[in-house]
């Protein structure tokens, strides 16, 4: 059974957490995406159940993420007696996003996390590199770059998450992702946040243009953890809750595009020959002893009903799910549908695509 190790990156406040409980809610029972997630680790479950009923029902946001943790997933698909088939492996590597930000070589602790940290993005399948939507908002208000705390968080933040960026793989998808896109929908399109980034952010557009030049996979994806509506941003730059009823966005599509870009075909089945049973045969028979050169009409029957067979046998296919192999593969054309969602939702997300950037 495959493993796939998936870190996300990000600084404090980005939304990391918050995420990743998102993520484990909208996948902790088969629906509509066609697979589910679970954590082997029973007590993990019950933490991330935790935050997201705080992230809904409390008053204050929940805390960020103390240390670097692991946490093992399997995705899972029903077969048609709606048994759970294991279809991979996910380790989820989580982390306290000061790591990046504010270690100091003095303090041993952090500075041996930082490394770990490294290590782990050096190895990673996919790298989840979180945006802070509410950084980027004030980012686009700020046409002359005065305000100082902009400034502050591209000059550290931003700068030093691509510095770790730029350690992993150049062949191994990095996959930019704006959190609390509900703070910039309506004032501004992913095109104007692109080009803002490209052209104000001589980091960000190295590290895209480096990754575009070997073909590497490279995008930005909106996403909104908790939905339009959930909160509102109060003058003093706080989140206040205004729902307790939340409608994740696009929460699903950073692990469809982590999950089948590395692949070389991603999303291609392996279908299985078709096998005549044994009244398929006798159709065959009847067809051969009953069939000449001018009776048509034996001869549009037997293509009817193989037709339906065939069509019949692919059915069969898709329900009758026993193996990991054949769960993965069904995982793998699911997210292929919501890739082919998103692109047509936000066609201007692939950077990978850009042929140039001389004229930015």
């Amino acid at each position: 059974m495959k493993n796939y190790s998936i870190i996300t990156l990000g600084a404090s406040g980005s939304g990391k957490t918050i995420f990743l409980a998102s993520l484990f809610k909208v996948f902790s029972i088969q629906g509509k995406f066609g697979f589910s997630l679970d954590v082997q680790d029973s007590s993990k479950r019950m933490v991330m159940n935790k935050v997201f009923a705080d992230l809904t029902t409390g008053e204050q946001w929940p805390l960020g993420t103390r240390n670097i943790s692991e946490w093992a997933l399997t995705a899972y698909v029903n077969n048609s007696e709606i048994s759970k088939v294991p279809a991979c492996k996910i380790t989820y590597v989580d982390y306290k996003g000061g790591l990046i930000t504010d270690v100091s070589t003095k303090d041993e602790e952090n500075y041996g996390g930082y490394n770990d940290l490294e290590t782990y993005v050096k190895e990673a399948d996919a790298v989840l590199v979180i945006l802070d939507g509410q950084k980027l908002l004030s980012l686009m208000q700020d046409h002359d770059l005065t305000n100082k705390v902009v400034f502050r968080w591209l000059n550290e933040d931003l700068s030093a998450l691509m510095q770790m960026v730029d350690k992993c793989n150049k062949y191994i998808p990095v996959h930019f992702i704006i959190s609390k896109w509900d703070l910039l929908e309506g004032s501004y399109s992913l095109p104007d946040v692109k080009k803002r980034l490209l052209n104000n952010v001589p980091e960000f557009y190295n590290v895209v243009d480096n990754r575009r030049k070997v073909s590497c996979p490279v995008r930005l994806i909106p996403v909104s953890s908790l939905g339009k509506g959930f909160a509102v941003l109060q003058p003093d730059g706080q989140m206040k809750k205004l729902s307790v009823n939340p409608h994740p966005m696009n929460v699903e599509c950073p692990l469809a595009f982590a999950l089948t870009d590395k692949l070389p075909n991603p999303g291609r089945s392996k279908q299985k020959p078709f096998k005549p049973t044994v009244w398929d045969w006798i159709v065959i028979g009847l067809c051969i002893a009953l069939i000449q050169p001018s009776n048509g009409f034996v001869l549009i029957i037997a293509i009817v009903y193989f037709g339906f067979r065939l069509l019949r046998n692919k059915k069969q296919r898709l329900n009758e799910i026993s193996s990991s192999e054949e769960a993965f593969e069904q995982i793998l054309s699911k997210c292929q549908e919501i890739k082919k969602q998103f692109n047509a939702d936000f066609p201007d997300s692939d950077l990978a695509k850009i042929p140039s950037f001389k004229s930015r």
